[in-house]
């Protein structure tokens, strides 16, 4: 059933029924200018690496690795971005579980002290 529909659709597509459809717009850029863009961009995994190759289909050489380069140094931009934030959540949760043990470690290192305050106090005299 869902090939039916799809073709219905193309079908609808080709024919003028009634007024054209509003293009559909993602972060302000129409869809069909970011398929076009998608379709012309190309990132792979280079086998056996961790290097990741960017390349981009265009007319212009220029143009080409300008788009490539872009598309490189926002990924490594993100990539950055997301290992900060999750440095600083860790970093915030660690400073507050120093701060916790710090404040359960007060309480007993106190009541010791206290408690061998008082066994020096009832030894001395006895000894005189």
């Amino acid at each position: 059933m869902g090939y039916f529909r799809q073709g219905l659709s193309a079908v609808r597509s080709l024919l003028p029924l009634g007024p054209p459809q509003p293009p559909i717009v993602q972060d302000g850029v129409r869809r069909d200018v970011i398929d076009l863009f998608m379709e012309r961009l190309d990132v792979k995994r280079v086998e056996g690496t961790y290097v990741l190759a960017v390349s981009f289909d265009s007319e212009d050489r220029q143009r080409a690795a300008d788009v490539a380069n872009a598309v490189a140094s926002t990924y490594l931009d993100q990539q950055l971005d997301a290992r900060y934030s999750s440095i600083k959540r860790a970093a915030r949760w660690l400073e507050n579980r120093i701060a916790e043990l710090r404040k359960t470690r007060s309480r007993p290192t106190t009541r010791c002290r206290s408690s061998s305050a008082r066994t020096v106090s009832t030894a001395t005299p006895a000894a005189s």
